[in-house]
């Protein structure tokens, strides 16, 4: 592995130019019409939200804002600069999206070359996963930023810069707590990174102080962010993660366990095959070339293939860090497969493979934007027709594919009907909450039936008329709730 990297010429810049700049534009064009709004949106969004309209982040018992401070204080001042909008997370996302292609090139430079540095951002940038979570309101593109971003300066060659992945350290692990994953990557890195000799003792002589340094700085300043969001509330803080892990699968039903630890292994070989051989191909390769960068490759996978797997939840989306590190090892196959300095058709192969694999790529994309094409526009109209029947300051209880697109407060449909349901099961105790004139659900009664799902539906049966039913093969309910009287007061948490 080298300890320096190649500077970027005028060319090279220009073609990583020509590069990001139509990845932000598919990045970031029509986001409200694809992909499909994606639950987790809301959740994420919602603290923000809420600290705009309420002046209060934890409103109706919501404590998303304690999984992620680094994301809630982000979205919080962009919705205070505007004002809250799925249009301006989901353009955050794609900024943190377009970013990644460029840490990508950094990254595949300093490990591989600057060959396989151009090949890699291409594949990043067309890659159909990658689009689809830079054109969302989740933490994944966020995230995948911040780690990258802490690797790439882990591995500069200038010691004096190393300090710098620790910032990209601690914003990642204030972003999502599994960004842990690749922390003892990064320590068995300083074994495994060793190459020719003279640049092995040049490396020695740094790793006394850089890396652990940027490591203590990372690791710390995270503690402190949580600290200090943990203060704000303790009981709620404690609460959320525990709900977030240990009760998560309680609360969710048994079926939202549905991915098994090896899943990913196929949504990722359905959806990115080429990458998924080609990764394994150029590990195979490395080991010889570049021993270092593969093996720190491999470990940030493994690593965080093992953080995933012993949670109630493994959503195939929570690998998504890792997939740079899948295209770096890919694109790295390619070089090798067609060498630079081989002959005329193995050169030309290069570029045929490399813009062959893009266009797959972009074609797996295709499902996703017809999804978002058929399902957002119900949801939007779905919205629009709550708004148009509320008060601006009036709460309306939502899934959270809609929490973001109706303007008023909104409280999450678990939130609310967990606080009745704990009422109903503790007739002396005082509602939790006041009733709802409006919920946006989808097909709960297709919830798993257990005990708390059941008598869920029942009480929404019991005390709600349907209003809006089925469109286009989309099931979205709209459940409305006449006021007990013209002067029932506003919708708030009961102190």
């Amino acid at each position: 592995m080298r300890t320096r990297v190649n500077p970027i010429t005028g060319t090279g810049a220009g073609g990583l130019l020509l590069i990001f700049l139509p990845a932000l534009i598919l990045r970031s064009i029509q986001l409200l019409q694809f992909p499909a709004f994606h639950f987790d949106e809301g959740f994420w969004n919602l603290g923000p939200k809420h600290a705009v309209l309420l002046g209060d982040p934890t409103a109706y018992g919501f404590g998303h804002m304690f999984l992620s401070p680094l994301h809630y204080l982000t979205t919080r001042l962009l919705y205070g600069l505007l004002s809250p909008s799925l249009v301006l997370s989901r353009g955050l996302a794609a900024l943190f999206g377009a970013g990644t292609i460029i840490l990508v090139f950094r990254l595949g430079d300093r490990f591989f070359g600057p060959r396989a540095a151009l090949g890699a951002a291409l594949l990043c940038a067309y890659n159909a996963l990658m689009i689809v979570f830079s054109r969302t309101a989740v933490l994944e593109a966020e995230i995948a930023f911040y780690l990258l971003g802490t690797v790439v300066f882990w591995f500069h060659p200038n010691p004096r810069r190393v300090w710098i992945s620790g910032l990209f350290l601690a914003a990642a692990l204030l972003v999502k707590a599994n960004a842990l994953a690749v922390i003892p990557a990064l320590v068995l890195s300083l074994w495994l990174y060793r190459e020719a000799a003279p640049d092995w003792r040049v490396l020695r002589g740094r790793l006394a102080e850089s890396p652990w340094a940027a490591l203590g700085l990372g690791v710390g300043l995270a503690a402190a962010g949580y600290g200090l969001f943990y203060s704000l509330n303790p009981d709620l803080f404690l609460r959320t993660w525990q709900e977030h892990s240990t009760q998560r699968l309680d609360m969710v039903g048994e079926s939202s366990n549905g991915f098994p630890i090896f899943g990913f292994v196929r949504y990722y070989g359905k959806h990115m095959p080429e990458i998924v051989i080609l990764a394994g191909l150029g590990f195979l390769l490395g080991l010889r070339k570049r021993p270092g960068a593969v093996l720190f490759l491999a470990l940030w996978y493994f690593f965080t293939f093992a953080l995933v797997s012993v949670q109630h939840m493994r959503s195939p989306h929570y690998y998504y860090p890792v997939i740079a590190a899948m295209i770096l090892l890919a694109a790295f196959a390619l070089t090798e497969i067609f060498p630079a300095g081989g002959g005329r058709w193995r050169r030309l192969g290069w570029p045929v493979i490399v813009a062959l694999f893009c266009l797959a790529q972009l074609w797996q994309f295709q499902p996703y934007y017809q999804e978002g094409r058929r399902e957002n526009p119900i949801l939007a109209g779905v919205s629009e027709w709550v708004k148009e029947r509320t008060p601006a300051d009036e709460p309306v209880v939502s899934i959270g594919r809609t929490m973001l697109l109706v303007p008023n407060p909104t409280i999450p449909v678990a939130n609310y009907l967990q606080a009745w349901w704990e009422a109903d099961l503790h007739p002396a105790q005082e509602p939790a909450m006041l009733p709802a004139r409006y919920i946006i659900l989808r097909c709960y009664d297709r919830a798993p039936p257990t005990p708390g799902n059941t008598w869920k539906v029942r009480y929404l049966n019991e005390n709600y008329r349907r209003s809006v039913d089925e469109q286009g093969g989309f099931k979205v309910i709209v459940l409305e709730r006449a006021p007990q009287s013209e002067t029932q007061p506003p919708f708030t948490l009961e102190p």
